[in-house]
């Protein structure tokens, strides 16, 4: 039997244990480099994720890994139960809670790490989920529990894409296409005045964020409707830069204000070409393997990027994530990521 917490870089749980359970108040686990589950016999007892500990079946949480803490966790759908004290001590300031929760047991929602604004818990409509935080919202003033509307039961892709359509038409230029989305952007969002950063689900379902999100939700819309573009600034502020015809629009996305003139942009001496796309490759546990890509230009920089469900893409933070080529080490979370 293991109580977490435990506090490590990393972590392996060997064939004999059969029962992880949190102690109250504290259920996290805190893992920087990942999980290393080795099987009991036929059946194994325990599924990771890069979030968190579960039974093989994927139907109960047991634990939950501190070093992936984001604003937002998203609780798989299939899972049926939260093991006692797995969300004790709160670390994110939002959950969503899948439809086929069924029971939460005894010491969680407890305790919050960020005191200075209410948890909020996402639940979907006529679930045991919406009936539990409901009742626990009544009696609890550090908690919200917020409904998720039908409207939203989508997947990102599938949301970003119904914007797009919604506001743009084929009777649009560029210009006005990427306009309309920039003020459906300043429209439909609002400024989270506690200046805590949100994620992209976060955003298109509680509508909230500070810049970094607004630029990202725009920046996401922008790639929807098929526009060149990135996202740029500095540590107090950011922007997206957007290709429109031969120019580069650089536009302040919370602010609505022009950062900058247009500027015209030019072909490089030598053409920027990727010739390599990286390749698929099959790995054992404990093993590495190389990625690698090929490509020619001036002053080329690189940035590998990982994906759990080929959709939402995050930046690496493996040594070699800024070179042509990156190692990585085959540990039993990461089997199914895509990289590019």
């Amino acid at each position: 039997m293991i109580t977490t917490s435990i506090s490590c870089n990393s972590a392996i749980i060997p064939d004999n244990v059969q029962i992880v359970q949190s102690p109250v108040n504290d259920g996290a686990l805190n893992i920087t480099d990942g999980l290393t589950l080795i099987p009991s016999g036929e059946t194994p007892l325990w599924y990771a994720d890069d979030h968190a500990l579960f039974t093989y079946d994927r139907k109960k949480i047991v634990a939950y890994f501190t070093n992936t803490c984001s604003t937002t966790y998203n609780l798989p759908e299939g899972t049926e139960e939260i093991g006692q004290g797995v969300f004790g001590l709160v670390w994110m300031s939002d959950c969503i809670m899948p439809r086929s929760l069924k029971c939460i047991d005894n010491g969680n929602f407890v305790a919050f790490w960020n005191q200075s604004s209410k948890f909020r818990v996402f639940v979907y409509p006529d679930t045991f989920a919406e009936s539990y935080f409901k009742d626990y919202e009544q009696h609890h003033e550090t908690i919200e529990c917020c409904v998720i509307g039908e409207t939203n039961q989508k997947t990102i892709s599938q949301m970003l894409s119904d914007i797009v359509a919604e506001t743009t038409n084929s009777d649009m230029n560029e210009l006005e296409k990427a306009l309309a989305l920039h003020n459906w952007v300043c429209d439909h969002m609002t400024y989270d005045p506690l200046g805590i950063p949100h994620t992209l689900s976060d955003a298109l379902l509680s509508r909230v964020g500070i810049c970094s999100t607004y630029t990202n939700l725009y920046h996401e819309l922008l790639n929807c409707a098929g526009f060149e573009n990135g996202e740029c600034g500095n540590r107090d502020h950011s922007f997206n830069a957007v290709k429109i015809g031969n120019e580069c629009v650089v536009t302040d996305i919370h602010g609505d204000t022009l950062a900058s003139a247009s500027a015209q942009i030019t072909q490089p001496t030598v053409p920027f070409a990727i010739t390599r796309d990286p390749e698929s490759v099959t790995a054992e546990i404990g093993e590495t393997v190389v990625l690698s890509i090929e490509a020619t230009g001036e002053g080329l920089t690189y940035q590998w990027q990982n994906s759990r469900d080929d959709e939402t893409w995050s930046n690496s933070g493996l040594t070699g994530s800024n070179t042509p080529a990156i190692t990585i080490e085959m540990l039993e979370f990461r089997f199914g990521y895509y990289w590019r």
